[in-house]
């Protein structure tokens, strides 16, 4: 991937911290992991919850997609998605 594309990608995902927020909850610390590889050239965010998220983390998603992400993706040329995973306690 080159770099001018990269670094789109990553202003994206600071774009996002904001919204990602908002969906998952003020309160909490996200931790985001950025996945990518040599084969595939798509970025995977993954937002980090902690064991205790009293949420629906899946309706977070919805709620992130909804608010902000479906207005932002075309930005990012199908390279760069958004998921979630829980931390193990």
């Amino acid at each position: 991937m080159e770099f001018e594309c990269m670094m789109k990608e990553y202003q994206l995902v600071c774009e996002a911290i904001t919204p990602l927020r908002y969906a998952f909850g003020e309160s909490i610390e996200i931790a985001v992991r950025i996945r990518g590889s040599e084969e595939d050239e798509a970025i995977t965010v993954t937002v980090i919850l902690p064991a205790d998220f009293d949420g629906d983390p899946e309706a977070a998603l919805q709620t992130f997609d909804k608010v902000w992400w479906l207005h932002n993706c075309h930005r990012s040329e199908g390279t760069l998605t958004f998921d979630y995973t829980i931390a193990s306690s």
